[in-house]
């Protein structure tokens, strides 16, 4: 998780996890939208 974490972060991402004992854990990667650059533009 600490790799993961780290690649995250210089992404300009984030990491949500909620847990709760007897159901499981919820890991979500929030990554921010890269828009194509157009040659020129």
């Amino acid at each position: 998780m600490a790799i993961t974490y780290t690649i995250i972060l210089r992404h300009g991402g984030t990491i949500d996890i909620k847990s709760e004992p007897d159901k499981g854990t919820i890991v979500i990667l929030h990554l921010p939208v890269r828009m194509e650059q157009k040659p020129g533009g």
